[in-house]
């Protein structure tokens, strides 16, 4: 929703005395709105998180496994 949108909104409800429901049914509309996209941010992070965890894990299997290679070359 938009700043003006909502200001609009809150001045029609106080001039009709509905300002307490109204007020409610805001809060829930943005409460949604904000679920929705904490929702579409984390869906959005898992995978990049993911790859990030799995570059780490690759980075020290290569660390351990290369000086094992390098070893062997030196005893042939």
């Amino acid at each position: 929703m938009f700043p003006g949108s909502v200001i609009e909104m809150i001045s029609v409800a106080e001039e009709s005395g509905r300002l307490d429901k109204e007020l409610i049914r805001l809060a829930d509309v943005t409460e949604k709105e904000l679920d929705q996209e904490l929702k579409t941010a984390v869906a959005l992070m898992e995978p990049a998180m993911l790859f990030m965890i799995a570059g780490f894990i690759g980075t020290i299997f290569v660390g351990m496994v290369m000086p094992i290679f390098t070893i062997q070359d030196y005893i042939k």
